[in-house]
């Protein structure tokens, strides 16, 4: 049985404060060209910098070393989603949801990060918390902007469509790169439209 509360519920959501960190607005920010944070409105899109949620609820992680492990860790999510017995969406929509973005999440960190990458979901009644972390603090998340989707590197783009709430932060030399997702497909109103 899930807790009455969780960092995803939108009503009950409490930040962390990040050690003299003030996150910015919420949305999506520009940085100039050189990454030092003095946006001109013309540089890269950034995922934006946020303090984690406060998440109360179940929680299940993994260390991943190694692209090669994230096929048992998806499973794993799978299976201990499907154990929870949560009323989901008839076709499990949103549990999918959920590993997709586990996916996207943590293979992002294994390719540009430094290991380890630590995988985190916080299982909720009012969403799914999921932090992905490594040891890449110099490293921001960036979404791609103006490529080919045949090239790749939109898993950004398509985890701020799924989630209700994302950001990043950076904590005790790790990068954070977190999103909450709905338990249900319709109870999601994008962070990102």
């Amino acid at each position: 049985m899930l807790p009455a509360r969780s960092a995803c519920d939108p009503e009950e959501a409490v930040t962390r404060p990040l050690g003299g960190w003030a996150a910015p607005s919420l949305g999506t920010t520009r940085v100039s060209e050189n990454g030092d944070g003095e946006g001109d409105g013309m540089g890269r899109l950034a995922w934006p910098l946020r303090p984690l949620p406060d998440g109360r609820g179940e929680v299940w992680r993994w260390k991943l070393g190694t692209l090669a492990e994230l096929p048992a860790a998806r499973s794993g999510l799978r299976g201990l989603v499907g154990a929870v017995g949560l009323d989901d969406d008839a076709e499990g929509a949103a549990a999918e949801q959920l590993v997709l973005a586990f996916d996207e999440l943590a293979s992002n960190a294994l390719r540009h990060g430094e290991r380890p990458v630590v995988a985190t979901v916080v299982a909720g009644s009012g969403g799914w918390l999921l932090d992905v972390s490594d040891r890449a603090p110099e490293v921001m998340p960036t979404p791609a902007v103006d490529r080919d989707p045949a090239q790749g590197g939109l898993g950004l783009h398509l985890v701020a469509r799924l989630s209700v709430a994302h950001g990043w932060y950076v904590d005790d030399g790790s990068k954070h790169v977190w999103a909450c997702l709905p338990t249900t497909a319709s109870d999601r109103t994008p962070a990102l439209v």
